[in-house]
């Protein structure tokens, strides 16, 4: 297990520096004629980072190649290109250095392809190599938000072939990409589309990927023929919400609601020492009830302190079920609701037992991050369709168009309304990047298995309980971020539990708040994998804020095998949860669906839509479905079936 040990990442001011000397300069001033490459990542070479290990001679050769027929198909004349640092900013981040150093700038026509440089970098260059810029960096410290070299024009003519940029730097200054935090690091597109990279450190081998910086040129077109060059714009601000993956719901000791719990079967992490073997194991749940039974409506709520919220009443076999849904009601409005959602990475520590603690950080670098990346849980939650806008389609009906997946989901579930009257209508959550909170684990209530941390449910229950209110109140919605945090219960003995949301009632406050862990790919059985935790929490959040929606009772997960009646294991939830129906079940294509933000496909879990748990016939839903990606075996083909009590055991 890697060990980070560095201080937790701080919310940072945005602000620009301004400084000139030889050819460099640090400004907005330059317009591009194009901007190669969309912001997705981060990277610190070759500017921000050394890892040759010596601040003396050769710390790095970096190249970049460049799709030629981006440029149009005129020569054109480079005389200036642009590295920027906008797209980390715009998360509170704003601490990158440009490291001082001797660097030289060239440009060549290369042969190869995007995607296809050589590790070995002199065979990339085919010709035309000329150096277009010189220049010794005393250094800039942190806060800039662009980096321009002005330089002698270079003549490049698109159809002869692909650009390629060189760039050596000499006694760099010698601040390991490890030593810092992955926030310093220029914009960088990962996707490898119109650009990529092949680098030589000191004097280790040379190595390619698909990662490159974002690079804008300044030129002017050599002939009359206009240039047909492509702009990439960065993506805009951040949005959305949705997803988990083997939950159940246990009542936490000494915390007011239930919480969703994970029950996955854990696969052997291929290459670990330790991996962590677990089999699904029955939890108690504990049904919601109501005073005065289903009839009872639910306590008012106007009076209260809370998210915005609508509520509905369902009759179901001549009972009444009262529900609560974040937002307004899309049969009477056709508005946007948006709720802030502060977003607080969590850095746990656990304490071995032995004198050794091993850190759990979902600031730092992922385990699974590519080469140079800076890609952290936090970033990657960030960019991802939980705050991203996206385009979503099922059935072959169009639900949202540059939508959040929590708002795909919420418009796919009242469709009825959606489709007719309220077009318009949105709910959305507005992200906020909070400091880390490092949270210290005694050996007593957790431990190291294989690529986890496991951690006692109710320790960390209790600690963020009572924290939660201290992110702008009960009208927020915030979330903790874990990275590789599986929690257990029962002394350690019950696991996992990946994710929960629950609302905690302090005098006039209702706050409610969900945390998940963010995870590596190819560790949880069922595909999950990155947000899809927090994809299931939020969800369920909106479905049900302030977790006291009850619903006639329903087959629990893991309560029958195969899907299908009878429905006899007498293990009945009765709580209109959406992720949790689906999680037992063993094809992933079932369990989630993909969607691309920034350049990076990301997992979601499908969800059970409400008229499954009120038993709504037709589904008032998209599609007359109920669940998202429709009816995906029979138990899905119409509403709940009805859960039957345990037979009696012989005596």
């Amino acid at each position: 297990m890697m060990e980070y040990r560095e201080k937790p990442l701080k919310n940072r001011a945005i602000h620009s520096a301004i400084l000139s000397f030889a050819l460099l300069g640090v400004s907005t001033a330059f317009g591009a004629n194009v901007t190669l490459g969309t912001a997705n990542d981060g990277n610190c070479y070759p500017f921000n980072c050394n890892d040759s290990g010596s601040a003396s001679g050769q710390s790095i050769q970096y190249q970049q190649v460049f799709r030629g027929d981006q440029f149009g198909s005129s020569p054109i004349s480079i005389t200036a290109i642009t590295f920027s640092d906008t797209f980390l900013t715009q998360f509170g981040f704003s601490n990158v250095p440009l490291l001082s150093g001797s660097y030289t700038f060239s440009f060549a026509y290369s042969s190869a392809a995007v995607n296809g440089l050589s590790g070995t970098l002199a065979n990339n260059i085919t010709s035309g190599l000329a150096t277009f810029a010189t220049t010794n960096s005393a250094g800039i410290a942190a806060g800039f938000t662009t980096l321009t070299f002005n330089g002698s024009a270079f003549t490049y003519n698109p159809t002869l072939g692909n650009l390629l940029l060189n760039i050596v730097v000499t006694n760099q200054a010698n601040v390991n990409s490890a030593s810092y935090s992955p926030a310093n690091g220029l914009d960088a597109d990962d996707s490898g589309a119109v650009t990529s990279r092949a680098y030589q450190i000191g004097r280790a081998a040379g190595v390619a990927d698909s990662t490159g910086l974002v690079t804008s040129f300044t030129f002017t077109t050599i002939t009359a023929q206009a240039p047909e060059p492509a702009t990439y714009a960065l993506i805009g601000s951040c949005l959305a919400a949705l997803l988990g993956w083997k939950k159940r719901k246990t009542l936490l000791k000494g915390r007011a609601p239930v919480c969703t719990a994970v029950l996955a079967a854990v696969a052997a992490v291929s290459g670990s020492a330790q991996s962590l073997q677990i089999t699904p194991r029955t939890i108690a749940i504990p049904k919601h009830t109501l005073v005065g039974g289903p009839t009872t409506a639910i306590q008012p709520l106007a009076t209260l302190v809370t998210v915005p919220f609508f509520s509905r009443t369902y009759t179901i076999d001549s009972l009444q079920y009262p529900q609560t849904f974040v937002g307004t009601d899309p049969a009477s409005t056709n508005t946007t609701t948006t709720v802030i959602a502060p977003v607080v990475p969590v850095i746990i520590v656990i304490d071995n037992g032995n004198g050794t603690f091993t850190t759990f950080d979902s600031t730092r670098k992922l385990n699974t991050s590519p080469a140079g990346s800076a890609l952290s849980a936090t970033l990657g939650t960030l960019t991802s369709p939980l705050f991203q806008n996206a385009n979503y389609v099922t059935g072959g009906t169009t639900v949202g168009t540059g939508v959040q997946f929590g708002d795909a989901i919420q418009r796919a579930t009242f469709w009825d309304s959606i489709s007719t009257t309220s077009p318009n209508w949105h709910v959305r959550i507005m992200p906020q990047l909070k400091p880390a909170v490092t949270i210290n684990v005694p050996a007593s209530a957790g431990s190291v298995s294989g690529p986890f941390a496991l951690v006692d449910l109710n320790f960390i229950g209790t600690a963020l309980d009572n924290i939660a209110a201290n992110y702008g109140g009960a009208t927020t919605f915030p979330i903790f971020l874990l990275y590789e945090t599986l929690m257990t219960q029962n002394n350690g003995t019950s696991c996992c539990i990946l994710g929960y949301h629950t609302a905690v009632q302090t005098g006039a406050n209702i706050q409610t708040y969900a945390m998940g862990t963010y995870l590596d790919p190819f560790q949880i059985g069922g595909g999950a994998s990155d947000v899809s935790v927090l994809s299931h929490e939020v969800a369920e959040w909106l479905n049900d804020p302030f977790v006291n929606n009850i619903v006639p009772d329903w087959p629990a997960p893991f309560s029958f095998i195969p899907p299908g009646p009878p429905y006899t294991a007498g293990s009945c939830q009765n709580n209109l949860e959406t992720g949790d129906p689906i999680e037992d079940r063993v094809d992933p294509l079932k369990v989630n669906f993909k969607i691309t933000t920034f350049g990076r496909q990301y997992t979601l879990q499908n969800e059970a839509l409400a008229p499954w748990f009120l038993h709504s016939a037709p589904s008032f839903s998209v599609n007359g479905y109920y669940t998202y990606l429709g009816p995906i075996d029979s138990e899905f083909a119409s509403f709940a079936p009805t859960c039957l009590p345990a037979a009696p055991s012989v005596q």
